[in-house]
Parts: C-alpha cells; structure tokens; sequence
C-alpha cells in the first residue's frame, strides 16, 4: 500500500533542516496525533523530496486548508447566503 502523505519539496533545503525528520509515514503521523492532542491545528503530515522522510508542518494554502475544514464537517458559506 503507498503512502498517503503529499509529496512536499520545501523552498529551500533550510526550511527542511528546521523541521523535525520522521523516518516513516507512520511515525509522522503518531507525532501529528499527539501535537493535535496538545492543541494542535491545522496540522498535515508531508513527504519531503529533500531529506526523503516525512514532516509534520502546518497547512501553507486555502486549498489544503478547505479540505481539512470539509472533513471536520464545516461548510463554506458564499456572500449571497450570508445576506
């Protein structure tokens, strides 16, 4: 079975160096459940192209953001049905 992490290649190999480096998906995603235990949000589990292992990072785009807002059961409401 593959991974289900997004493949992510950070700006810069910097950026990577500064997050925590996890050797498996699922070791990532244990991190991710006890970060969002703590009072986390907002939080994805990534592959990253530059050290070949897995990050947890904070949702960097309204796309992301709106899918993870769809699975936690919120709607988007448009101006006309605000009004």
């Amino acid at each position: 079975m593959g991974s289900m992490a997004k493949t992510y290649l950070p700006r810069s190999v910097h950026e990577c160096e500064r997050k925590i480096r996890y050797g498996t998906e699922y070791v990532a995603k244990q991190a991710e459940a006890e970060a969002r235990g703590r009072g986390g949000t907002w939080l994805h589990t990534y592959y990253c192209r530059y050290c070949t292992g897995y990050h947890v990072g904070h949702v960097t785009n309204w796309k992301m953001l709106e899918g993870i807002a769809r699975r936690n059961g919120m709607v988007r409401i448009d101006n006309e049905q605000r009004a």
